[in-house]
């Protein structure tokens, strides 16, 4: 962890082992952020800890605001050169110091002064030369000198971080010799008037150390904002800054035999085992919450979560007292925690070419939206591997793919390995299609696949829907040793009108010499019923609700929205809605299937038109064909899935609608004059060709002499 300061004692040398452990983990949850670009408010700071939203904005402002400052440090440990760090960077340290004082409800009014931060660097360049900690280091430890012996005495002291980093780690306090948390507590001492810094970033050979000095405190009894002073604080926390070790002090209480108990909403106890009532900056009670290890990071909560602290049987004059708050522990990332459905509204059919407006409801705690529109188009993928990986992004790896070892089809097939043939290579593989795939509620998957030799590995086609930053497993495989090739096929309904990544992934492995031709094959991949989305269209942010929207194609468009909210950035994309312009313009506009793709033949051909609709918006018609002439339209569909729609005629008897599948009718046609009647057509696995055809006989004429089909859908339903 850290080093000892003057407040919790002198007495010999401190190992620095844990800090770095200590370090690995604040890091791994305190995200890195850009440097401010203007002046680092350093205090005192103002904050209502009953308001989420103003806890929520101190920590972007006064706590992640310093984050990205760089040290600029001008000295050196060959020469014995303490030297100093920028302006910027002592601002962003003091702004992490007052912050958890406001936090915790004594005065975020600490200063640096040039004295302090003098005897600080000087002390910071002992530990970092010395890679170790001591608050009284000897006159043998490298670049000693008595300016840095001094500051080391009054000093919390931590390696492996530095600046605003070191003073998390040393308010985590972690580690077996810290179990008192004194550096937190004596940071947190409502009497303190000022304090020093002094930072040395790591160096070749030479962990980077920090020292906080301790400065000057008040004589006059200064009474925090909750009579006591705990951590974490009495309502509001960012769970970044909540710890395993949990503090309360109370000056003038004894805590030798006091409790600790923590429950959440229903009296849902909360595991708290006491682990410290030493008296360090004044008397308190230290425990372990929830039986997180040290080192370990509090979870990131899905929705705030309230705990109720109870510390019981403090003695106060005599007289036992219990003091009871509540710590919600919330993810800052999250303005909204009611999660706010963003709702857009506006037309379904905007007209192409012009400004079509539409708006999305007020979220709270939002400065602005931005929207974005993509349009859409029909997409079917069918990829043997015979021509190289043209339609995906391969990790790198040093055998081939594709693949002629094994192939279903053709002559060859993707491979994916973590070997090299030579030996373990530990690192996952993975195939990634190279376009943006919009499923609809049919949209299948199939492959087929083959495992050879693939011990302790593990397959996985894997989705994600937020731009790769996290994956959903929606197919898995560990055989080891097949004699086949197997058919593989994966419903992607769940994901219907999300834009989502979808790529193929091995990973595991262990101790175990892989030989050629180990590996997952996977031949003849096969996406059908689906889109894919082109490059988006993203407008700037605006602090209205309003948004016009020009759609310059035929087709459909999804429109999103996203709120930006002050500090923490923009939220999610909203649940996109699906817009189409002159839906009787197009025949997949006019069967409602635009995730498919169509065809005519025959002249005049099919088209969309609004007179006769089974939906009341728009169907599909046939053209005004003659005597002894037919009419056409088609469309693949990719199986196993029923295709469902709707057909009326209006003709003389000899005149017929038919479908076929793949050539073959699947039931009679209709002829005459037929109301609209609902037909469903099961197909089975792989891509097959659907065909309506309008026919009239050599002679004769009667009604309309015309067919219409509409409402066509593809799904298990």
């Amino acid at each position: 962890m850290s080093g000892c300061d003057s407040d919790v004692g002198r007495s010999g040398r401190r190992r620095g082992t844990a800090v770095i452990v200590a370090a690995t983990v604040m890091a791994s949850f305190l995200g890195v952020f850009a440097p401010p670009a203007d002046a680092i408010a350093t205090g005192p700071f103002t904050v209502t800890m009953s308001n989420r939203e103003s806890v929520r904005q101190l920590f972007y402002s006064a706590h992640e605001g310093g984050n990205g400052v760089a040290p600029g440090w001008t000295g050196g440990i060959a020469g014995c050169n303490p030297g100093t760090v920028t302006q910027d960077f002592r601002d962003a340290t003091l702004a992490r110091i007052n912050y958890f004082r406001a936090m915790a409800g004594v005065p975020s009014t600490i200063a640096f002064t040039a004295a302090n931060n003098t005897k600080a660097q000087a002390a910071a360049l002992i530990m970092s030369a010395q890679n170790d900690l001591s608050t009284a280091p000897p006159n043998t430890w490298a670049c000693w000198t008595q300016a840095g012996f001094d500051g080391a005495a009054a000093s919390n002291l931590a390696l492996g971080q530095t600046g605003p980093a070191a003073i998390d780690q040393l308010m985590y306090d972690g580690g077996a010799a810290n179990t008192f948390v004194g550096h937190r507590r004596t940071m947190l001492n409502a009497q303190l008037l000022d304090m020093g810094t002094g930072s040395v970033p790591a160096t070749a050979g030479h962990a980077a150390a920090q020292a906080q000095l301790l400065g000057a405190t008040q004589s006059t009894p200064i009474t925090p904002r909750d009579a006591f002073v705990a951590w974490p604080p009495k309502g509001f926390a960012p769970y970044q800054t909540v710890y395993p070790r949990w503090s309360f002090s109370l000056r003038g209480g004894d805590f030798s035999n006091a409790t600790v108990s923590m429950t959440r909403p229903g009296n849902v106890s909360v595991p708290a085992s006491i682990i410290d009532r030493s008296d360090r900056s004044g008397p308190g009670v230290v425990w372990g919450a929830a039986n997180l290890s040290d080192g370990a990071s509090w979870p990131k909560p899905t929705s705030d979560d309230p705990i109720t602290v109870t510390v019981g049987n403090v003695i106060v004059g005599g007289s036992p007292q219990s003091f009871t708050y509540t710590t919600t522990i919330f993810d800052p990332a999250d303005p909204d925690p009611a999660h706010t459905p963003l709702t857009i509204t506006g037309s379904n059919r905007p007209i192409a070419n012009q400004a079509n407006a539409y708006s999305v409801n007020t979220i709270p705690n939002a400065s602005g939206y931005q929207w974005r529109s993509t349009a859409l188009s029909p997409f079917t993928l069918q990829d043997g591997a015979e021509s190289g990986l043209g339609n995906f992004d391969s990790t790198s790896h040093s055998y081939a793919n594709p693949s002629t070892d094994f192939h279903a089809t053709g002559t060859q097939s993707f491979r994916l390995s973590i070997s090299s043939g030579q030996g373990l290579e530990p690192n996952p593989q993975t195939m990634t299609l190279n376009k943006v795939l919009v499923p609809t509620g049919s949209t299948v998957l199939s492959f087929k696949t083959r495992a050879w030799m693939f011990m302790n590995q593990k397959a996985d086609v894997e989705v994600s829907a937020d731009g790769g930053s996290t994956w959903q497993s929606v197919y898995t495989e560990q055989s080891e040793d097949d004699s086949r090739f197997f058919q593989r096929t994966v419903s992607l309904s769940s994901f219907a009108k999300k834009q989502i990544i979808l790529r193929f992934r091995v990973h595991g492995g262990g101790d175990v010499f892989f030989a050629d031709p180990e590996g997952w094959y996977i031949d003849d991949i096969l996406i059908g019923n689906a889109q894919v989305a082109s490059a988006p269209v993203t407008s700037g942010t605006s602090a209205g609700t309003g948004f016009s929207f020009t759609p310059t194609q035929q087709g459909e468009y999804d429109l999103q929205v996203r709120a930006d909210f002050p500090g923490s950035g923009f939220g999610a994309w909203s649940r996109a809605k699906r817009v189409s312009t002159d839906p009787a313009s197009s025949v997949a506009q006019a069967l409602d299937a635009p995730q498919l793709t169509w065809s005519t033949t025959g002249t005049p051909a099919w088209a969309g038109q609004t007179a006769v609709t089974h939906d009341g918006v728009d169907a599909l018609g046939s053209g005004a064909i003659g005597d002894g002439a037919s009419t056409s339209f088609q469309t693949t569909v990719v199986g196993p899935n029923k295709l469902h729609f709707w057909w009326k005629s209006d003709s003389e008897a000899g005149d017929f609608l038919r479908v076929t599948v793949d050539g073959a009718a699947p039931f009679a046609g209709i002829s005459g004059n037929k109301e609209w009647e609902k037909k469903t057509i099961s197909v089975g696995n792989g891509q097959h060709t659907v065909r309506w055809t309008f026919s009239r006989n050599a002679v004769g004429s009667a009604g309309a002499n015309a067919a219409w089909v509409d409402g066509v859908t593809v799904g298990s339903k």
